[in-house]
């Protein structure tokens, strides 16, 4: 994919979303950021030397994404690539313990918010489904599924509490927001256009898939 592209990205105010922020305004690309911390992004716009347009937004707020998204002044309004990073995670209980407000809080975020901004979508058999929908239109759609990446999100699982969110990486080097701003990248303006990626998984080599698990009594 040649050329300079206005790229939309959520969640543009930390972790994965910044880092992208910062990699295609190095290639130059035209960009549009939301995240639900307007300071953030103005102090991120100021450092970009590339045409910025911010969105003070939260994606679980469907009109405020309307409006947005219809309200783009014209030098950003034709968005070539999307990307849907806006997303959280509330604790680690197993479900028969886990507070539903956490439940409630990732969904409108996680689906609901992803919903909103694409219109039609739903993170992976969702984005299956759009790449069988859109066949024939040339848009491509990939599922980028990041493993153990160290960024605010833990913080966030953990309501706050950065030593509780350090321990999840504790012993192994985790992926970083470059390692995942650099795949995405390389999906949407280094291939010809007439390849599509379905999805992506990513780990970094200290992790794996868990071995299968069986619950002993006694």
């Amino acid at each position: 994919m040649s050329g300079k592209k206005i790229v939309f990205i959520t969640g543009a105010t930390a972790g994965f979303g910044e880092a992208m922020a910062r990699r295609f305004a190095a290639a130059g690309h035209t960009l549009v950021l939301t995240g639900r911390r307007g300071e953030r992004l103005s102090k991120l716009k100021g450092e970009l030397k590339t045409p910025v347009h911010t969105i003070e937004l939260d994606v679980r707020d469907r009109k405020a994404v309307e409006r947005a998204v219809t309200s783009l002044p014209d030098q950003f309004k034709a968005v070539d690539i999307l990307i849907n990073n806006a997303g959280l995670a509330l604790g680690l209980e197993p479900a028969h313990k886990v507070a539903l407000e956490d439940w409630e809080g990732m969904i409108d975020t996680n689906i609901k918010g992803l919903l909103y901004v694409t219109r039609k979508a739903f993170v992976h058999q969702f984005s299956l489904n759009l790449r069988a929908d859109l066949i024939g239109s040339r848009v491509r759609v990939t599922s980028v599924e990041p493993g153990m990446a160290e960024t605010e999100f833990s913080v966030v699982r953990f309501k706050g509490d950065a030593s509780k969110a350090k321990d999840v990486y504790k012993g192994l080097q985790p992926m970083t927001p470059d390692d995942i701003a650099h795949t995405i990248e390389f999906i949407t303006t280094t291939l010809p256009d007439h390849v599509n990626i379905n999805t992506i998984e990513m780990m970094p080599v200290m992790q794996a898939f868990g071995p299968f698990v069986v619950k002993r009594e006694g």
